[in-house]
């Protein structure tokens, strides 16, 4: 019933009659009954009353909600669908949770819910807000129970682990009228794993302003409408973009609901980022762009983050290589958030040697974290360019009058007239 209190806000009586939930919370600090009079007495202000009854109608909880209000505290009400008697005592602050009826998922949410609550206090800014000021951690988006203006919900899936989809996310999906997707393949089987069951649209990259106008067309009709990708988040380096202008253009609301990222992932992975950074996505297939995009990237001075394909890895390895990035700080991880996950850290010698050792570098995609250019990199191209400057002036001067030499190197190097016509000058003269 009672919890030590590390400091104001943190502590919390849990509440229940729902035996499952008793199986799922642990008897450590979950109990059967509990009266309006002992919450009163051990209650304090800024303390958290989790109450859970499946139907919500259950008068000890009630009575219980009752006095915790009296005693300043907040109220986490977990509840069947509809939530009862419970839901109308709630006041602003308060959360209210409508946990789905599959008994399974009930509990781990509840188990979930519970150990947030309990362990880590409420941070309500997190859990989002309804109308009339009541918070829902689970259903504020998309519930059944209070139906809002139709809405495009473009919502973040893992990229490799299951685990990492959010409570929030699920109950989108599970709420949604139908689920836009980029490969319905995919996605039917994320919610069949999930146990949800909804109509799916294709959406991606070849289809996407057509299918923009379908999920329009859907918004229009009264109908709510989740777009996913296969892994992480639609519009960032996958499709999405086009449909959500669409959307909002034609003054829908679009709700992101964000979630796991291969990009903080391997920022958050590499040490390399301390302040700003770039991301690029992915390289052009093939071609003078490739080659053209990465040279504009590596000249910047904060470190860039960009994806490349397994099958092309090895490639990007040379074109790193020959651009001489060998010196660079670099990251690169392989199957993020997935069993094999595998991060390689290092200069780019080093990177590039654990990359070309890996016998499955081409059997996940790959994230890359290379450091910006640094002003030791300037210095040494300056020193670099000078001497190759002197090598030029010194042949041509041996056959050319000084004039003719310098129009020449002017007009190889691009270099500013007065630079080389005053370093011909004294490189004639016989100083260096």
């Amino acid at each position: 019933g009672r919890f030590e209190r590390e400091r104001p806000g943190l502590a919390a009586i849990a509440l229940t009659t729902d035996s499952s939930a008793i199986t799922a919370i642990g008897n450590d600090y979950s109990f059967n009954e509990i009266f309006s009079k002992q919450v009163a007495a051990i209650g304090q202000p800024g303390d958290v009353l989790l109450a859970i009854s499946t139907s919500g109608n259950s008068k000890n909880v009630q009575l219980a909600i009752e006095a915790a209000h009296a005693r300043d505290m907040t109220i986490v009400a977990l509840t069947g669908k509809g939530g009862g008697q419970m839901v109308h005592q709630l006041k602003e602050g308060d959360v209210h949770v409508c946990v789905p009826h599959n008994r399974t998922a009930r509990i781990q949410e509840i188990h979930l819910l519970a150990i947030h609550c309990i362990c880590d206090g409420i941070d309500l800014s997190l859990l989002g807000e309804e109308e009339n000021g009541m918070n829902n951690a689970v259903n504020s988006d998309a519930r059944s129970e209070t139906r809002r203006e139709p809405s495009l919900y473009v919502v973040a899936t893992p990229i490799g682990n299951m685990g990492d989809l959010s409570l929030r996310a699920r109950a989108v999906l599970e709420q949604v009228d139908r689920i836009a997707a980029e490969d319905t393949r995919n996605t039917a089987r994320m919610l069949d794993a999930l146990g949800i069951k909804k109509p799916l649209m294709a959406h991606h990259a070849h289809n996407e302003r057509e299918s923009a106008q379908g999920v329009l067309a859907c918004l229009q009709r009264g109908e709510s409408v989740a777009l996913v990708s296969d892994a992480g988040t639609p519009a960032v380096s996958d499709p999405g973009a086009v449909v959500v202008r669409c959307v909002a253009e034609a003054g829908f609301t679009v709700v992101p609901v964000p979630g796991a990222s291969s990009v903080l992932a391997v920022v958050a992975a590499s040490g390399l980022v301390d302040g700003a950074f770039t991301f690029r996505g992915f390289l052009p297939a093939k071609g003078k762009n490739r080659l053209d995009d990465l040279k504009t990237w590596l000249a910047c001075p904060e470190p860039q983050v960009l994806f490349e394909a397994p099958h092309r890895v090895m490639q990007l390895v040379d074109d790193l290589e020959n651009l001489g990035m060998g010196g660079r700080d670099m990251c690169a991880g392989r199957e993020l958030t997935k069993q094999f996950e595998t991060f390689y850290r290092g200069s780019g010698e080093q990177v590039f040697e654990q990359v070309r050792q890996d016998a499955n570098a081409e059997r996940g995609e790959w994230a890359w974290v290379i450091g910006g250019k640094q002003d030791s990199d300037n210095d040494a191209e300056a020193a670099q360019a000078s001497a190759d400057l002197d090598t030029w002036l010194t042949l041509l001067l041996a056959e050319l009058p000084l004039k003719t030499a310098v129009a020449l190197v002017v007009k190889a190097t691009g270099m500013a007239k007065n630079t080389v016509y005053d370093r011909a000058l004294l490189i004639k003269s016989g100083q260096s």
